[in-house]
């Protein structure tokens, strides 16, 4: 089954079955590199039929909020990302399983958060717990645990404070969006770069407890350059919510421990293995099921290079 010859509407029902802040190196962070020939599972159009960020900010700018979640994944769906964002960055670290064994760990990120547009002009976008599971699952990409969302800020060769935005019922809109992402411009974070970044952003993540509140949408992060979180992990918002603070990063699901390739969506089920990427032990098969599609059409291949 191809998932771009459908329409949205049975796409998502497939997969629910499923003053100026300084930019800051992190100096003494481990570094990460690119993966070399990873890069997301998502088509390349034709450079041609490509709109920028603020075209497409403009277009689905007065859109209600369904509509503007089903524009944005389509454009996904579609390929219509920035050029960088499609070369993955890796990250590797040293954790332990279950039984105490150290292993090394390499996984491959998106380098910013996901975003439409181009290279020129695009623009970090916010998606829904629904939305951000199936554009994950469709580049062959699971979102990360909160784990993961520590080991790459603690790996991010470039590092931001974050800039919180006052409360208010505009954050889910458009206009307050493109205005985040004018002032992470400020904080040279406009530029395409394959360097990994982080600090900008809450992430969506997955955690165990989404199986005792399936309606419910998780988020953690938005870190300090000194590594400690704004937002601690949190279910508060309701499943269709998303608000301009929220980024979404991609994780590949090929990884690889102590150089043997493995599937992410394996390790986090794996009572042995998960403390190697989650730090709340194994997660329910129906956690992780939700984000897969297709298991056969994005299968585990070898790194190329």
């Amino acid at each position: 089954m191809n998932p771009f010859a459908l329409p949205l509407s049975a796409l998502f029902a497939a997969f629910l079955s499923f003053g100026i802040t300084p930019t800051v190196t992190a100096p003494s962070a481990p570094m990460a590199t690119r993966a070399v020939g990873q890069a997301l599972a998502l088509p390349r159009p034709p450079a041609s039929s490509q709109e920028s960020g603020s075209q497409i900010a403009q277009r689905i700018g007065r859109m209600d909020r369904p509509q503007r979640q089903d524009a944005l994944a389509a454009e996904i769906f579609a390929g219509h990302v920035p050029r960088f964002l499609r070369s993955l960055a890796t990250v590797r670290y040293i954790a332990t399983d279950a039984a105490g064994v150290a292993h090394e760990v390499e996984i491959a990120v998106t380098s910013d958060y996901l975003s439409v547009g181009t290279d020129a002009d695009f623009l970090r976008i916010s998606l829904d717990r629904p939305h951000a599971e199936a554009v994950a699952a469709a580049a062959g990409a699971l979102l990360p645990t909160r784990f993961l969302v520590d080991r790459i800020h603690a790996s991010a060769q470039v590092m931001v404070e974050p800039r919180p935005i006052p409360p208010s019922a505009a954050m889910v809109t458009i206009p307050v969006l493109v205005k985040h992402n004018q002032m992470l411009a400020a904080q040279h974070l406009a530029s395409p770069d394959h360097a990994l970044r982080a600090g900008h952003k809450k992430d969506v993540v997955m955690t165990r407890r989404l199986a005792d509140q399936p309606n419910r949408v998780a988020i953690y992060g938005w870190h300090h350059v000194d590594g400690k979180p704004i937002q601690p992990l949190s279910l508060f918002h309701e499943l269709t919510y998303a608000d301009y603070s929220h980024g979404i990063r991609l994780v590949d699901r090929r990884v690889k421990v102590d150089g043997r390739l493995m599937d992410l969506a394996d390790l986090l089920v794996d009572p042995e293995l998960a403390p190697l990427v989650s730090d709340e032990g194994a997660l329910p098969a129906s956690i992780v099921k939700n984000q897969r599609f297709q298991a056969d059409k994005h299968a585990v291949k070898d790194f190329a290079g």
